[in-house]
């Protein structure tokens, strides 16, 4: 079977979300398919993209996984797309076309897999920009529906791929993205260096990682942060690990309308590296997110022997189960009264901890690769 990847989310300038799991699955997708070959589609010009298809996608290659890589300006080769100039006049003739988001291309010949992460601007829109809703709106539906199979991240995304795009049952799977290796409890001496290095105090921390963006809910959880009273807060600063988006230009007015500029750290994005060690030394972190699609900052954390604080909403019980504290993410009161029972409840926190760690092995990439190539099997006849 030869396979086709739209692989150029592995060239974005940080690899969170949905570019990071592309490339973790990229990494397993000949291993756990011993039989398969792979193509992977790349358009880029400047050398800053070059640079990063050497870093991150050249190591990987061999004899079962090429790259096909274009070297045409971006409005040049739209304007052909939008002509009709298919895939395959990159990547070949393939069985199947794998495209880990919504950026399809014109293809002419073989089946067609496309992952669906979240339908968030459907379900939440008040929580997008009016042109990320007119968009998913206006072309989700259409592209889903010109596949032949959709993956989706979790069940909850899954039923609601059936019931808003109306796509039969026997379409849609699902494959839970995994957890690294690298995501593990570390020792206390790698945990120091990072902190020192990123100017966290000796403070106790609860640790939050993930874009800043509106759905994160990361005022509501600043909200309940500042409801403790002044010795819990002693107990407990708050870091934030993620890069900014296009709702977080209120976060640091917020900060200082609640007097908080003492007690939160807003990082930014931090290396990947950083982050086992960041979630080993928290004495807690927390998810608070109004939907997410998956949440994988759960089992990362979990895997790390981190409690974990966590909303009751959309696909995050399906992830945690019984090892995180789920609250409603809209309840203030929940998310402090959360809090402060993470802050100091031991029982609750051995609990959380020897369950998370459990939790967390049922989730690797592997298994995610493994269920992917089984779609395509499926597909591809």
């Amino acid at each position: 079977m030869r396979i086709g990847i739209e692989a150029s989310n592995m060239l974005a300038t940080h690899l969170t979300g949905i570019e990071y799991s592309l490339t973790e699955l990229v990494r397993r997708f000949t291993r756990v398919d011993a039989e398969g070959s792979y193509r992977l589609y790349f358009n880029f010009l400047r050398g800053t993209y070059a640079r990063r298809f050497d870093e991150r996608v050249r190591p990987l290659l061999d004899a079962r996984l090429r790259a096909c890589i274009n070297r045409i300006p971006n409005a040049a080769m739209n304007w052909l797309h939008r002509g009709g100039w298919p895939i395959e006049a990159t990547l070949g003739r393939n069985d199947l076309v794998y495209y880990h988001c919504f950026n399809l291309r014109p293809q002419w010949r073989g089946r067609k897999v496309l992952t669906v992460h979240d339908l968030m601007p459907i379900t939440h829109p008040a929580l997008y920009t009016p042109t990320d809703v007119a968009h998913f709106r206006e072309h989700v539906p259409r592209m889903a529906r010109a596949v032949d199979a959709v993956v989706t991240v979790s069940e909850h995304t899954r039923q609601q791929v059936i019931d808003r795009l109306g796509l039969p049952a026997d379409r849609v799977f699902v494959a839970h993205p995994g957890v690294d290796e690298r995501f593990a409890p570390q020792p206390p001496d790698v945990v120091a260096e990072v902190l020192q290095r990123l100017g966290i105090g000796p403070r106790p921390y609860l640790l939050f990682v993930g874009t800043a963006e509106p759905r994160k809910n990361l005022p509501g959880l600043l909200r309940a942060y500042a409801t403790l009273r002044p010795a819990e807060r002693a107990d407990l600063q708050v870091v934030v690990a993620g890069k900014s988006a296009w709702g977080s230009a209120p976060l640091r007015a917020q900060i200082a309308a609640l007097g908080l500029q003492a007690d939160v750290r807003l990082l930014g994005y931090v290396a990947e590296a950083d982050i086992p060690p960041l979630y080993s030394g928290a004495r807690l972190a927390a998810l608070p997110s109004l939907a997410e699609g998956f949440g994988s900052p759960l089992i990362e954390a979990m895997a790390c022997g981190t409690p974990m604080l966590a909303a009751n909403a959309t696909a995050l019980p399906e992830v945690y189960g019984d090892a995180a504290l789920g609250v409603d993410p809209q309840d203030v009161d929940a998310l402090a009264d959360g809090l402060r029972r993470l802050l100091y409840d031991e029982s609750l926190r051995a609990g959380l901890v020897a369950r998370g760690l459990q939790r967390a092995r049922r989730f690797s990439w592997d298994r995610t690769a493994q269920a992917t190539v089984d779609v395509f099997r499926r597909v591809a006849g």
